[in-house]
């Protein structure tokens, strides 16, 4: 089973960092990101 919630990352790029919240799928039972084409 999965659930969604929003999920934060940063990302540097060109010395500039950037946080995005995004939400995203996770597992029920180890609560690790699940890829997901639609959401991604």
């Amino acid at each position: 089973m999965a659930y969604q919630k929003n999920f934060t990352t940063t990302y540097t790029i060109n010395g500039y960092e950037y946080t995005v919240t995004v939400p995203a799928l996770f597992d029920s039972n180890t609560n690790e990101l699940i890829p997901d084409k639609k959401l991604d």
